[in-house]
């Protein structure tokens, strides 16, 4: 990760901008003026440093959302693309032995997934418990 968390970094920021307010006290403990700006201003700079990270916060996780949605999205649009991805990881004795067993079972179950047959004792055997 190339940029440090943006969290330490703001706690850093944080923490100079009231080293800062803190020499300004030392060198002006006299003038109340100065002190007063010295804390509205540091006060400040924290809240908007602090409300920008977490606009940033918010408006990340609804990229992240968007994203993801449109992975989804796009994963619903073609689901033959799984159906390849699996064919190219397979290595070409799988890819025949996938071949025959779809052969097989579309010859025992007349191009039925599960045979009536096993559905039916499947089905027996839960009545029976």
């Amino acid at each position: 990760m190339n940029r440090l968390n943006p969290i330490f970094t703001n706690v850093i920021a944080s923490f100079f901008i009231w080293v800062t307010m803190g020499l300004v006290a030392l060198i002006a403990s006299d003038n109340d003026a100065i002190m007063k700006i010295g804390m509205l201003a540091s006060l400040g700079t924290c809240l908007i440093l602090w409300m920008v990270w977490g606009l940033n916060q918010i408006e990340d996780d609804k990229t992240h959302a968007a994203d993801e949605k449109a992975k989804r999205a796009q994963a619903n649009e073609n689901p033959n693309s799984r159906l390849a991805l699996l064919l190219e990881l397979m290595d070409d004795g799988e890819r025949q032995q996938l071949k025959q067993r779809l052969i097989e079972e579309m010859q025992s179950n007349d191009g039925e997934s599960v045979a009536l047959a096993d559905l039916l004792a499947a089905q027996n055997s839960r009545s029976h418990h």
